[in-house]
């Protein structure tokens, strides 16, 4: 299995390459939605074929979460996203991503359009 995670990283590394100015993200190269997020066809351990979001992926491969088992929802029963801290729909580094309820990843699309932080989450934007 760390194998099969160990690949998936190589594959999303292969196909990205490091932004040298502002938060230096890591941009995914390869084919996109058209809500501007990477995406990625996997075939997973078991045979299922999947396409996934690469920030998703990379969240999962570097966490060893097996498809589909990253929790969708909270204890509460929230929704959880796997949220960008740079704002930067295409960054695959891990230190951009958290695995946050939903309502948390709107607030930071609010601190992205005013052009800073509200701090009422943590950890806080990368504004």
């Amino acid at each position: 299995m760390e194998a099969f995670f160990e690949n998936i990283l190589l594959e999303l590394c292969r196909k990205s390459s490091i932004l040298p100015l502002g938060n230096k993200c890591m941009q995914w190269n390869g084919a996109c939605s058209e809500a501007g997020y990477g995406r990625k066809r996997v075939t997973w351990p078991d045979g299922k074929k999947t396409v996934e979001k690469t920030h998703r992926l990379v969240y999962m491969a570097h966490n060893k979460i097996l498809h589909p088992h990253l929790q969708n929802k909270n204890e509460y029963g929230e929704q959880l996203d796997v949220s960008h801290l740079c704002n930067n729909k295409k960054c695959i580094l891990i230190e951009h991503l958290v695995h946050e309820p939903h309502c948390i990843n709107m607030n930071r699309h609010e601190c992205f359009k005013k052009g800073n932080c509200s701090k009422l989450h943590y950890p806080y934007c990368m504004v």
